[in-house]
């Protein structure tokens, strides 16, 4: 049974509430609300009219969810039955023992690709923040986190007086900025790009057949350069939502 089916046959969804939006996954659609990362501006009702539209629509019989944002679990917790993932890694396969408080985002995102590549992995998650993580022959080594592209551009915004930049706006390029946007947002960018490619040339020899998975909301923006590059990468940008079916189809498989 496939991962899909899982959640379309026993009409379930799942949630992953992250720093910046929330995905919500039926089997078949993924649907996202974004809100900011200033938890005073968010707006609890939308966030709530939304999941309420989508739970009318998808009728499922149960919901369970990953979070990384608290604020937002918690908003979710007291108004909708919904059951944490988290409480159900031990049927993962990976061994987490050495490491942590690892967020769950980072956990999920090894445990899909350990399940679909391989079991030499480093996924990089390009999200609010950046993460780089290892697994080998199915125990967890860690990893490293760095700002993400939109947490260097607000830092920018809030230490400097530089004006902000709205985030519709942008365009990545290789080019030298002929104004200060196109010098912010192209900057960042290359930093970006380096920090990849550094993580991959210094991670990849030390480890037999390291499979890279790029995934998360801005993945997309440098998976094509790194391939023109010669670097060898899987593009998965659900990885999560994927980690989280996982479990499902190991709960559900014993059933």
């Amino acid at each position: 049974m496939s991962f899909n089916n899982i959640l379309s046959e026993n009409n379930i969804i799942i949630l992953e509430i992250g720093n910046s939006r929330l995905k919500i996954d039926n089997g078949l659609d993924i649907d996202f609300y974004d809100y900011t990362y200033s938890n005073k501006d968010i707006d609890e009702k939308k966030i709530i009219e939304f999941l309420n539209e989508k739970l009318i629509k998808y009728k499922p019989t149960k919901i369970y969810y990953s979070s990384v944002n608290p604020s937002i679990e918690n908003l979710l917790y007291v108004n909708f039955e919904i059951k944490n993932i988290n409480n159900y890694l031990s049927l993962s396969g990976i061994d987490f023992s050495d490491i942590s408080d690892m967020g769950i985002d980072r956990k999920l995102g090894l445990i899909a690709a350990n399940e679909l590549y391989g079991s030499s992995i480093l996924t990089i998650d390009c999200g609010t923040a950046q993460t780089y993580n290892v697994s080998i022959n199915k125990k967890c080594l860690g990893g490293y986190i760095t700002p993400g592209f939109k947490t260097r551009l607000k830092s920018l915004f809030e230490n400097t007086n530089i004006p902000e930049i709205e985030y519709d706006e942008i365009l990545f390029s290789n080019e030298i900025g002929k104004n200060s946007k196109d010098a912010i947002i192209n900057g960042i960018y290359q930093s970006m790009l380096s920090e990849i490619k550094y993580f991959i040339e210094n991670l990849n020899p030390k480890y037999v057949d390291l499979q890279i998975v790029l995934t998360g909301g801005n993945s997309f923006y440098f998976s094509n350069l790194l391939k023109e590059n010669d670097f060898s990468l899987i593009l998965h940008e659900n990885l999560v939502n994927d980690g989280i079916k996982v479990i499902l189809s190991k709960i559900y498989d014993k059933q």
